[in-house]
This record gives C-alpha cells, sequence and structure tokens, in this order.
C-alpha cells in the first residue's frame, strides 16, 4: 500500500478503491497475456505487449494526489 504522510489513516473508501483498480488492472493484464499465447501474427503479439507493458507501468507507479482518492475532501 502507498504511504500517508504522517498523521492521515487510510480510510475504507481508499482502500477499496486501490484494491478494486489493482484487481482490474490484474483482470485486464491476464487477458493480455492470453491474447498474446493466442495470438497468430507478430503484429499482435506486439500490440497485446505493448498494452501490457502499460498497465505494469501505471501499476507499478506510486499515487501521487492522496485527494483524488478523498472525493477533493
Amino acid at each position: 500500500m502507498d504511504r500517508l504522510p504522517s498523521g492521515e489513516k487510510t480510510t475504507r473508501r481508499e482502500v477499496a478503491i486501490q484494491m478494486g483498480g489493482r484487481l482490474l488492472l490484474v483482470l485486464i493484464g491476464v487477458l493480455q497475456l492470453v491474447a498474446i499465447v493466442q495470438s497468430e501474427s507478430t503484429a499482435d503479439t506486439v500490440l497485446h505487449g505493448g498494452i501490457l507493458l502499460v498497465l505494469i507501468v501505471f501499476g507499478t507507479r506510486k499515487a501521487k494526489n492522496r485527494k483524488s482518492l478523498r472525493g477533493g475532501n
């Protein structure tokens, strides 16, 4: 889980949003892996590999603005 600035607690809503987002990224990643395995052309493999790479980058970057998770409060 991302580190919070000192003094802030993680709310259940924030945790649910983070877990839902991670689950969605994992599911899309699995679909991309299946598409890579089943692809018959090199172009399809490269396309799905690129999409998978973008998902990995988005999945590993840190949240920079925690206010967006809280609805702007």
